[in-house]
């Protein structure tokens, strides 16, 4: 599914992954006990101009009245029979007055959609005004209380109560670190847990690297001596970093931020991710470590050398 829900990437056994638009290829589709979508025209406007425009939008609630949302644009639209489908607007906007003092106007015109659509239950009426702003957890309580008040011949569908598969990859890594002043291979084992709970593309990557440690835990732990700066010493870290992986096609760009050490040495790390198969893949990164020390101490009391990286190669398997 693309991140606007204007189209969406299927792949039949056999065959390369194809690109499918709603409507005119695609009514509707689910993914297995996760997430529900169909295909729904709705307006948009263009500074003045004013058109139609197909999507797939996410199914949140199937009753007397249907929610649906484009979630990453936090959008959401309500359907009723005989009604039609709307956006629900929630809107602040910034203006001036005559003095030049500027002030806010807030659009609620969400509440009146509503309270018009849900005018056979009014006691849900107190609920909807007090309500300050759109949020999946309100309009989902809301809508499927509206049904229960008004419908005794079918259950309504929440779709939100499916919880998404949690997505768990192993990857087994090598690579080459620059703490020092010389290049040190590194091994490790690390596993990506996926958050789908927050957003599909977000990863978890935590578990163990065998490698050489920075220089400056040396100074602490020799305090009063002379240690060997040209010596290395190995350890095991434990390293913990949330990712996100752009796009769903075999080739997708990677970002990551956290402790790749273990310790308070943060690190940005930039790479891609190719899949082979749909559980197998290959990863390649690297990662410009110690970014905290390198602003405010200096880079080479730090690492012994002027900016502390790594590059790493990894093979990345899905697990049932």
């Amino acid at each position: 599914m693309s991140k606007n829900q204007e189209y969406c990437w299927f792949k039949k056994l056999g065959a390369d992954i194809a690109t499918y638009l709603p409507n005119n290829e695609i009514d509707a589709f689910r993914i297995v006990g996760g997430k529900y979508y169909v295909s729904r025209k709705i307006e948009e406007t263009d500074r003045k101009l004013v058109f139609q425009k197909w999507y797939f939008l996410e199914f949140l609630v199937d009753g007397e009245i249907n929610l649906l949302t484009i979630q990453h644009s936090i959008r959401f639209f309500i359907e009723k029979e005989n009604k039609g489908l709307v956006e629900l607007v929630d809107e602040t906007k910034n203006l001036k007055n005559r003095g030049g003092m500027s002030y806010s106007v807030k659009n609620n015109k969400y509440i009146g959609y509503l309270k018009l659509y849900m005018s056979e239950a009014p006691e849900l009426s107190p609920r909807i005004e007090k309500m300050d702003y759109l949020n999946q957890r309100d309009l989902v309580k809301l809508s499927v209380d509206y049904h229960n008040a008004v419908c005794n011949k079918y259950e309504c569908i929440n779709y939100t109560k499916n919880l998404p598969n949690v997505k768990y990859m192993l990857e087994v890594l090598s690579g080459m670190t620059r703490y020092n002043s010389f290049y040190s291979p590194q091994i490790g084992v690390l596993v990506h847990i996926g958050c789908p709970f927050i957003n599909e593309n977000l990863f978890v990557k935590t578990g163990f690297i065998y490698s050489e440690r920075p220089y400056y835990l040396r100074q602490i732990y020799n305090i009063g001596s002379n240690p060997d700066l040209t010596q290395h010493e190995y350890r095991i870290k434990l390293p913990f970093s949330l990712q996100y992986v752009f796009g769903k096609k075999h080739f997708k760009p990677t970002i990551a931020f956290g402790l790749p050490a273990g310790i308070p040495i943060t690190s940005v790390q930039g790479g891609f991710i190719y899949s082979v198969t749909n559980r197998f893949e290959i990863s390649c990164s690297g990662s410009i470590d110690g970014l905290f020390h390198t602003v405010y101490y200096s880079a080479e009391e730090t690492f012994n050398n002027k900016l502390g990286h790594s590059l790493n190669f990894g093979l990345m398997y899905q697990i049932k």
